[in-house]
């Protein structure tokens, strides 16, 4: 008798967290690329004492954390949108170098491609949903090659902002030099802040790109953590 509404209710349910069962229904409006500086990420990590972090020697600049579709009226979405799409290490081995280097997961205590797994379900998943990549390896080698392209560490040591010991960075000073690697446009800037701490640690960056992934301000950049605190900018450091 009620079978028909339930499954209604289940529909809206499931659209509203971000899961779509029909691929055809998946649309988005822009990409956010997000970016870590791994040694942020291992102070964080060390820190909070949730997991082994460890930098490959082959990882040497800003790393990929995900190229993710999002929608002007909410950023979160979509997300997951077809579960049936496994994920297929072996699609990635080709480029598996590239990824330890430039998309590594630097929690030692995981396994190698939980990282990846997780970025291809919630995210991967929906650019292929909307038709935005072929397959996944095109997927993730579009977010390498991004990498690539922007090359933030080089960029910004043109810039006189190079990863430094016991130095910081004016917040303008470090937010201005990353806009001015993507035209202008607004960026934004997530940071690791600790009690104690004169500083906080530049943990985050993301890019917002159109369709055909060239920079767009990004619109959330108002919402950063960083902003009236000094940057600091850590070198890498191997093993750590």
């Amino acid at each position: 008798m009620y079978t028909g509404y339930l499954v209604v209710l289940s529909s809206i349910a499931l659209l509203e967290i971000g899961i779509y069962s029909d691929a055809k229904e998946v649309k988005f409006d822009y990409y956010v690329y997000a970016q870590q500086w791994p040694e942020s990420v291992c102070q964080q990590t060390w820190h909070m004492g949730q997991h082994n972090c460890s930098i490959g020697k082959n990882t040497t600049a800003w790393t990929v954390h995900g190229l993710w579709p999002s929608l002007y009226s909410n950023a979160t979405l979509p997300a997951n949108c077809d579960p049936s799409a496994k994920f297929n290490f072996s699609a990635l081995e080709s480029i598996l170098s590239e990824l330890e280097a430039k998309w590594p997961n630097l929690y030692t205590d995981e396994k190698l491609t939980s990282f990846w797994s997780h970025e291809w379900y919630k995210h991967g998943t929906c650019a292929l949903a909307a038709k935005a990549v072929k397959n996944e390896k095109e997927y993730f080698q579009k977010a390498l090659d991004l990498n690539s392209k922007l090359d933030i560490l080089g960029n910004l040591i043109k810039r006189k902002v190079p990863p430094l010991d016991k130095y910081s960075y004016l917040y303008t000073d470090f937010l201005s030099a990353v806009m001015d690697i993507v035209g202008g446009k607004k960026v934004y800037l997530e940071c690791d802040h600790r009690k104690h701490q004169t500083g906080t640690n530049v943990l985050q960056l993301q890019i917002c790109l159109d369709k055909k992934f060239q920079p767009i301000d990004c619109k959330h950049e108002h919402n950063s953590n960083c902003k009236g605190w000094p940057i600091d900018y850590p070198p890498i450091h191997h093993p750590y």
